[in-house]
C-alpha cells in the first residue's frame, strides 16, 4: 500500500515510510547495543587478579570465598572499572527512537487516545491536524490506485469488456461520461473533519441566533448538514432511513398535523356556535331583536 508514497528522481518505484526510517532504526540499535555493554561492565565488570588463579569463580552476592585474599587483607581479585556510563547511550537512543515514531506516524495516530476525554469539536480538530500532515503523502498513494485502475480499465476495454456482446457493457446512462474512482478510506475522512467541524459550529450558531430570530433556521438544509457530519466520521450509512422512507414519515407527520389543526378549527368553531346561542335567546328575551327588527324595517320604508 506504500507503493507510491515517496519517489524519489529516476525511481519507477516508491519506497515506504519504514524504508525512510531504516537507516535511523539501524542508528537506534547499534547505539543500544554499546549501552547494553557498557551497562553490563557496570552491573557485571571484568576482573583482574595479580597472579594466576587456578581458577575464576563466578562472584555471586552473599557467596564466601575463602583464599581470595592475601595476607594484608587485599583481595586477590578486583573489578575492572573504567567509568563506563551507559546514561548517555541510552537518552541518545531514546531520542532517536522519538524520531522513528514521528516517522512512522506513531504519534501521530495516539493524539486521540491520549486525551479520550475531549470534545467532539476538539477531536474533529485533531482529525483535522491528521488529514493535514498525511494529505501530501497520501495523495500521492491515492493518485497511483487511481492510475493502475485507469491502467487495468484500459486493458479490459481493449480485451473487449465493453463491446456490445458482452454482460459487462455499461447502461447507456453512462455513455459519453467521464467514470473515476472514489475514496472513502479513513485519509479521506480525516480530510472532511474540517467541514465537518465547521459544519457544526454554523449549525449552532444558527441554532443561537434562532432564539431571538427563528427565521434564521430557513437557511439551514438540516439533511445535508447531518451528511457532512456523518461523512467526516465513521458511523455507519445503514443508521439512516433510505429517503423514500424519510418521505414517507415526513408526509405522515405532516397529514397529521393538517388533522390535529383541523379539529381543532372544528373544536373553535362548535365553540363559537355554542356561545352564540344563549346570546341570541338571551337578546330576544330582552326585545333586542324586536327592536332591531324595528329599527330595519323603518330604514327600508324610508329607503323607498
Amino acid at each position: 500500500s506504500c507503493f507510491n508514497w515517496r519517489r524519489y528522481e529516476g525511481d519507477p518505484y516508491g519506497i515506504s515510510p519504514t524504508i525512510e526510517a531504516l537507516t535511523t532504526v539501524r542508528e537506534e540499535n547499534a547505539v543500544r547495543r554499546s549501552g547494553l555493554r557498557a551497562l553490563q561492565q557496570v552491573t557485571d565488570p571484568a576482573t583482574a587478579s595479580k597472579a594466576r588463579l587456578d581458577y575464576v569463580p563466578v562472584l555471586n552476592p552473599g557467596e564466601n570465598y575463602p583464599g581470595l585474599i592475601d595476607d594484608q587483607g587485599r583481595p586477590l581479585i578486583a573489578p575492572i572499572a573504567t567509568g563506563q556510563n551507559p546514561t548517555y547511550a541510552f537518552s541518545y537512543a531514546e531520542s532517536r527512537a522519538e524520531e522513528i515514531r514521528d516517522m512512522m506516524f506513531v504519534n501521530l495516530f495516539q493524539t486521540l487516545v491520549q486525551n479520550p476525554q475531549m470534545t467532539a469539536t476538539e477531536a474533529l480538530i485533531r482529525q483535522e491536524e491528521k488529514g493535514a500532515l498525511l494529505g501530501p503523502s497520501g495523495s500521492i498513494i491515492q493518485a497511483g490506485f487511481a492510475s493502475n485502475l485507469d491502467r487495468e480499465l484500459g486493458i479490459l476495454e481493449d480485451k473487449g469488456l465493453y463491446e456490445e456482446d458482452s454482460r459487462f457493457l455499461p447502461p447507456a446512462s453512462l455513455a459519453g461520461k467521464a467514470v473515476r474512482p472514489t475514496f472513502t478510506g479513513p485519509l479521506d475522512v480525516l480530510r472532511r473533519s474540517a467541514e465537518a467541524r465547521d459544519t457544526i459550529q454554523v449549525v449552532t450558531t444558527a441554532m443561537q441566533m434562532a432564539q431571538f430570530d427563528a427565521s434564521v433556521m430557513d437557511n439551514i438544509d438540516g439533511d445535508e448538514a447531518l451528511k457532512i457530519v456523518q461523512s467526516a466520521g465513521r458511523s455507519p450509512q445503514r443508521i439512516f432511513r433510505r429517503q423514500d422512507e424519510v418521505a414517507g414519515i415526513r408526509d405522515a407527520r405532516a397529514k397529521a398535523l393538517a388533522a390535529q389543526a383541523g379539529m381543532a378549527a372544528i373544536a373553535n368553531a362548535g365553540k363559537v356556535a355554542k356561545d352564540a346561542v344563549p346570546a341570541a335567546v338571551q337578546a330576544r328575551d330582552s326585545g333586542l331583536l324586536d327592536s332591531l327588527g324595528g329599527l330595519m324595517s323603518q330604514g327600508g320604508e324610508g329607503g323607498a
